[in-house]
C-alpha cells in the first residue's frame, strides 16, 4: 500500500480520535517521529537509505495502529466502554475500515477496506521456524513481542544451561547471534526504539557518561514495563552471561539493541529490579549473552 502523504494520514487519524483517547498517545508519538525525521532530512543529517527505512517504520506503525482500533477508541477518554451488541463484529469492523479507507484513499474506496481490516483481538505471533508462540503488545506506536525470544541460534544459551529457564525466561544471545535471531518481519530494536518505549511509559537513565542522564521517570517506566506492570510488556529479570558465568537472575533483565554504543560496546536496555530500580540504557560487551525482544517491521 502506497501513501503519498504520511503526514496528512497521521493528521487525519489524529483528528478522528477523541482528545485524550488511549490511541491518541500512539498517534502523537508517530507524529513526533515523523516531524523529527523531516527535520533531519531538511538539515541533511540522515542518509537517504536510513530516512526511507524510518519512513517505512512510521508508516507500518500507522497501519498497526489502525488495525488495532476498536469502537472504544472513538469514545471520549472519560466515557464508559461502548455496550457490545450482536451486530458489533460486522458494524464495528466496517466503521474502522471506513476510517482507514478515508485516511489512505478517500471516502469511497472498497479496496481500502479489504486491505486494512484486521482482527484486533489477535495478539499472538507464531514463529514459523520452530512453531513457538509469543504474546505481542502494541506500545509506543510499535508492536513488540511481550516475551523474550526462545529461538535456538548457534551460540544461544539457557540460563544456567537449564532448559526450564529457556521456557520461562527465553534464551540468552551474544550480540552477533541476536542481530539475526528475530523471525522474518521482525527485528532487534534500535536504541531509538527502546528510548521511545521507555519515554512512552515514563523515562530512562542513560549511562554513557558520569553522572548519567536522567530522562523523565525511569522508575515509573520500569514498573510499567516489568512483569505484572500495566502495559503487558512483562519484562522479566532473566539474568545474563558475562562470558564466564551466569548471573543476575531475578535481579536484572538485560536486552540487546541493534545499535553500537561506543568502541566495541552495544547499547542494551536494562530492567534493574534490584539496585537502582530503574530502566537503564547503557553499553554492554558484544560477547555477553543477553535477552532479546523483537519488534515488528
Amino acid at each position: 500500500m502506497l501513501v503519498q502523504d504520511p503526514e496528512a494520514a497521521i493528521a487525519k487519524l489524529k483528528a478522528a480520535l477523541p482528545a485524550g483517547a488511549a490511541r491518541q498517545k500512539d498517534v502523537l508519538l508517530l507524529q513526533a517521529r515523523w516531524e523529527e525525521l523531516e527535520r533531519e532530512v531538511t538539515k541533511g543529517t540522515i542518509a537517504r537509505e536510513d530516512a526511507e527505512l524510518r519512513r517505512n517504520q512510521i508508516f507500518e506503525g500507522l497501519l498497526d495502529t489502525i488495525e488495532d482500533l476498536t469502537d472504544d477508541d472513538f469514545q471520549p477518554a472519560n466515557a464508559a466502554p461502548a455496550t457490545r451488541k450482536w451486530l458489533w463484529p460486522t458494524l464495528g469492523g466496517i466503521a474502522i475500515a471506513a476510517i482507514a479507507a478515508f485516511i489512505f484513499f478517500g471516502e469511497n474506496s472498497t479496496e481500502a477496506v479489504k486491505e486494512t481490516v484486521a482482527d484486533p483481538t489477535d495478539h499472538r505471533f507464531t514463529d514459523p521456524r520452530d512453531g513457538q508462540r509469543y504474546r505481542t503488545v502494541r506500545l509506543a506506536g510499535r508492536t513488540w513481542m511481550a516475551e523474550n525470544l526462545r529461538f535456538q541460534t548457534p551460540n544461544a544459551a539457557c540460563y544456567a544451561d537449564d532448559p526450564a529457564n529457556c521456557a520461562e525466561h527465553g534464551r540468552l544471545y551474544p550480540w552477533q547471534d541476536a542481530l539475526t535471531a528475530c523471525p522474518e518481519g521482525w527485528h532487534l530494536p534500535s536504541t531509538s526504539e527502546w528510548k521511545d518505549l521507555a519515554m512512552n511509559e515514563g523515562g530512562y537513565q542513560l549511562n554513557v557518561k558520569t553522572p548519567p542522564d536522567i530522562v523523565g521517570n525511569p522508575s515509573q517506566a520500569l514498573a510499567a514495563l516489568s512483569l505484572g506492570g500495566n502495559t503487558g510488556f512483562d519484562a522479566t529479570a532473566s539474568g545474563y552471561h558475562d562470558g564466564t558465568r551466569f548471573d543476575g537472575l531475578d535481579k536484572f533483565g538485560v536486552h540487546w539493541s541493534s545499535s553500537k554504543a561506543y568502541q566495541d560496546y552495544v547499547m542494551a536496555a536494562i530492567f534493574d529490579t534490584w539496585r537502582e530500580k530503574q530502566l537503564i540504557l547503557q553499553g554492554m560487551e558484544q560477547g555477553w549473552k543477553l535477552s532479546c525482544r523483537c519488534v515488528r517491521n
